[in-house]
């Protein structure tokens, strides 16, 4: 799997939990904040998951070609 796909990957998944949680956050009448914040974090989550598989990936590559 090459980068770009990892990546799209990731973003269609961090989507759909998005789509999860905005309902339930809905049910529970948070507010406007409430849903950014919490956006907000999972986009965080997500940035950090890829560029620690991106890394991870990297160093995979480097460590064969030795």
């Amino acid at each position: 799997m090459n980068q770009n796909q990892l990546e799209e990957l990731i973003n269609k998944e961090t989507k759909r939990l998005v789509g999860y949680i905005m309902p339930v956050l809905e049910s529970m009448q948070a507010d406007v904040n409430q849903k950014t914040s919490v956006k907000k974090m999972l986009y965080s989550f997500k940035n950090n998951i890829c560029e620690m598989l991106i890394n991870e990936m990297s160093n995979n590559e480097t460590n064969k070609n030795k």
